[in-house]
């Protein structure tokens, strides 16, 4: 437990979302504030919206390269869109 207190071992993205799951919170609550990171909360407006659910557990299923491909397909196409 102390690894994890002290940042030497880290709480992979499932175990935070089944821990914040058990707290009654969402998992970005758990998550420190004000270290200038780019983290986004996970709001309860994206997991209202139809397939926001679906998609958030698909996406917590995937390898961490496979995250950030996601990411930056989706980034690339609101980009696009917005253009």
């Amino acid at each position: 437990m102390q690894k994890y207190e002290r940042g030497a071992n880290r709480v992979s993205a499932s175990m935070m979302s089944r821990i914040a799951s058990h707290l009654g919170c969402r998992p970005a609550d758990l998550m420190p504030t004000g270290d200038g990171g780019d983290a986004v909360p996970l709001d309860a407006a994206f997991l209202s919206q139809a397939g926001g659910l679906e998609l958030a557990q698909a996406f917590m299923s995937l390898p961490p390269k496979l995250r950030r491909a996601i990411v930056d397909l989706a980034r690339a196409m609101a980009a696009a869109e917005s253009s």
